[in-house]
């Protein structure tokens, strides 16, 4: 099973919410989404998919928001040079 939660050296971040992170990881790999809307609907999902975890979700969105950067570009990169 893939674990969409986290990137390389991330691997000790729990796989809470894996459909939420699934679909973060293919939002990032999108090139009509940008960042910050892939990030906002992550937050979504996460409530969507398990809402008693309420109080991990805003700590998920801000590790994304701050530091999903660089694998924001990985993944537009690798889309891109794909068509």
């Amino acid at each position: 099973m893939i674990d969409y939660c986290g990137s390389t050296g991330t691997e000790w971040i729990p796989d809470l919410f894996p459909n939420a992170c699934r679909k973060h990881d293919e939002c990032y790999a999108n090139l009509m989404m940008q960042k910050h809307e892939c990030d906002i609907l992550f937050m979504q999902n996460m409530y969507n998919e398990n809402p008693s975890l309420f109080f991990v979700i805003p700590i998920f969105f801000a590790g994304v928001t701050l530091f999903g950067g660089k694998a924001w570009k990985r993944a537009q990169n690798k889309s891109y040079y794909r068509l």
